[in-house]
């Protein structure tokens, strides 16, 4: 059984296998960034990264809806210091005692 066209059904089965590996280690590394970016943005650290990543969720149907809220709440000045800070919340002040009601 002949295909028609120059390409020889070994050869086709070839490329769509190494499109298929390339794609299952492109969406790999995607999903290892997504979960070392969710780790860095609970702890308020590496800004950078998480803005990258950030960008990156609006290549994906789904993700897009996380990058653009992602990347608007990344731009607010709040959430900036509190990345130059390191976790400390710069506005916050210490718990104060509050006396019991009798």
């Amino acid at each position: 059984m002949e295909v028609s066209g120059n390409v020889s059904p070994e050869a086709a089965r070839g490329i769509f296998v190494g499109i298929g590996i390339v794609a299952i280690v492109l969406s790999a590394i995607y999903g290892i960034l997504l979960i070392i970016a969710g780790g860095k943005l609970r702890k308020q650290r590496a800004y950078g990264f998480c803005f990258f990543v950030g960008i990156l969720d609006l290549l994906t149907f789904p993700g897009i809806v996380l990058g653009i809220f992602t990347l608007i709440v990344l731009t607010r000045p709040t959430v900036k210091e509190l990345f130059k800070g390191h976790g400390a919340a710069p506005s916050l002040k210490p718990a104060q005692a509050v006396s019991p009601v009798a």
